[in-house]
């Protein structure tokens, strides 16, 4: 599942990042001018066209350009900038962008300023970047007037000011440019130079999205996700996040859509196409999308189950950063999936991943140092790394040291943390944590059916990260499902034979002298009642 607290603080880096690539020139290029068709022609032949395309549609720019007019000089230096049906010159395309940027044609002042800025072709020279920036800017440019924008808000070329920002993009917003609708709503958003006012941000990226902008539908739908701005709509968040995928979003919005596909967050499930979008974004190497590529080869979803394939996508993933698959990895070694059984690098692994705060991954360390898998055994070590993995809200630690705080396995008795970790298990939708309570607390037929939704809807009982173990409180509570509580079962109603009436899918998993059930999601039979009709 995608890291989505990293998409809001990636926006503004996103939109910046556009900029200085150096295919953005002739986008730029492409939509501001005001160039002949036969140089948009031209061009167009030399961005799309095959070899041969491309170099009739260069001769044809250089004879486009005798004629000396702005619109052919900056589309020449376009060719020239990203070796369209020539060889890239870099020193030749910024000689013939300043050409046309003194006769004041505003798309190639922009272009000049970004040479300038990446100093492609020319001494990178932040302050000259901002000067032709705001010089296009101020011939009704609108993509630099965002730029200037960044600048103030990145301290590129000028001191920083995020006022100063927030007046340039609400310039570039109000006439009409995504971009800066983007930046704009985000600044209000997060109360950057300008006071907070989710309202006001999301009327901004709904303007943005309505103008096909991949990258304002992603904020919109994390709006609705979370209910800033608007009420929460899972369904409308699910839509606009696949919109943004469809409509040539970048790699994260491609690891949203697999996401709500795959786990039907807002939408039916359709494993295949959640399943794609994550592969077209592994391909790009985005590694959110890596991993989730090796959780969907791991548990089989969307295609055939593959332990050497998972293993494969998890060691890309991992090797670009990514905390959760190299967790995974290491459950891989630990039990020799698609890969040697190793248990040190197992526990390397762990270390390695827990030391990141990934939270599940302190508690399969925490096993590690408890069973001496790849370490010498260290229970007092073990004990500490569950309630760091506790601490970090990994449902696994949690349940682990509700049972350990109860039965003093570990030489410490504490009923009322033991308790406290149970309801905060519940309060999140842990199914096992509900069913303990229904239990133990003789739920009525109102209570267990809430209970059940929560279950349903819980994130937490959908989580894409493997884990070592699971499922503690389930293993003492066979049998015991909300479901089999006779108020709530409907006449005619049995126990379901795929769960044995727990309403949860589990996998027994067995290493050397270690057993359990692991917890896998709710069953699919029963729908997570653990009773059929």
């Amino acid at each position: 599942m995608p890291n989505r607290s990293l998409h809001r603080a990636l926006v503004c880096l996103l939109i910046f990042t556009t900029v200085l690539h150096p295919s953005f020139v002739s986008v730029v290029l492409a939509k501001s001018q005001t160039s002949s068709n036969e140089v948009d022609a031209a061009l167009n032949l030399c961005k799309r066209g095959d070899s041969v395309a491309q170099k009739k549609g260069f001769e044809s720019l250089q004879r486009l350009a005798r004629d000396d007019s702005v619109e052919s000089v900056n589309a020449l230096a376009t060719a020239h900038l990203n070796g369209l049906g020539t060889k890239r010159d870099a020193n030749l395309a910024v000689s013939l962008y300043r050409k046309a940027a003194e006769r004041k044609f505003n798309p190639a002042m922009h272009n000049l300023a970004v040479a300038y800025l990446t100093g492609q072709g020319i001494t990178k020279d932040e302050k000259l970047a901002v000067e032709w920036f705001k010089k296009a800017a101020q011939e009704g440019n609108t993509q630099s007037m965002v730029n200037v924008g960044l600048c103030y808000q990145m301290g590129n070329g000028v001191t920083k000011d995020q006022k100063e920002a927030v007046v340039w993009f609400q310039k570039a917003a109000k006439l009409g440019d995504p971009d800066g609708m983007l930046n704009f709503g985000f600044c209000i958003e997060n109360g950057r130079g300008i006071n907070v006012d989710q309202k006001q941000a999301f009327a901004w990226y709904e303007k943005g999205a309505a103008a096909k902008h991949p990258a304002s539908m992603v904020q919109l739908a994390i709006c609705y996700r979370y209910g800033r701005g608007v009420g929460k709509d899972a369904a409308v968040a699910a839509k606009w996040f696949i919109s943004a995928a469809e409509n040539g979003g970048d790699a994260s919005a491609m690891v949203e859509a697999g996401h709500v596909l795959t786990e039907g967050v807002g939408c039916d499930v359709d494993l295949v196409a959640g399943r794609r979008w994550n592969q077209k974004a592994a391909d790009l190497g985005e590694r959110d999308g890596m991993h989730n590529i090796g959780v969907s080869y791991y548990f089989g979803q969307g295609v055939e189950e593959n332990f050497e394939k998972a293993v494969y996508w998890f060691t890309k993933a991992s090797a670009a950063g990514q905390n959760m698959s190299t967790s995974n990895l290491g459950r891989c070694y630990l039990l020799g999936q698609g890969v040697e059984k190793n248990e040190k690098k197992a526990f390397e692994l762990f270390r390695n991943s827990a030391a990141t705060g990934n939270g599940m991954a302190m508690h399969n360390l925490a096993l590690c140092y408890i069973k001496g898998w790849g370490v010498p055994k260290n229970t007092k070590a073990g004990f500490n790394w569950m309630k760091r993995g506790a601490a970090a809200n990994a449902p696994l630690a949690m349940e682990f040291l509700t049972v350990a705080y109860r039965t003093g396995e570990f030489g410490e008795v504490n009923m009322a943390e033991s308790d406290r970790l149970l309801r905060k298990l519940a309060d999140r939708g842990y199914p096992p944590a509900l069913r303990y309570l229904a239990r133990k607390e003789a739920w009525d037929a109102r209570q267990i059916a809430a209970a059940e939704e929560r279950a349903r809807r819980s994130e937490e009982a959908k989580d894409l990260m493997i884990v070592v173990g699971g499922a503690l409180l389930l293993g003492a509570l066979s049998g015991q499902a909300l479901s089999n509580n006779n108020s709530s079962r409907s006449a005619g109603a049995s126990v379901c034979s795929a769960c044995s009436g727990t309403g949860n899918r589990t996998r027994r998993v067995s290493y050397n002298n270690w057993e359990r059930e692991e917890y896998w999601g709710v069953c699919d039979e029963c729908d997570g009642r653990g009773v059929v009709e």
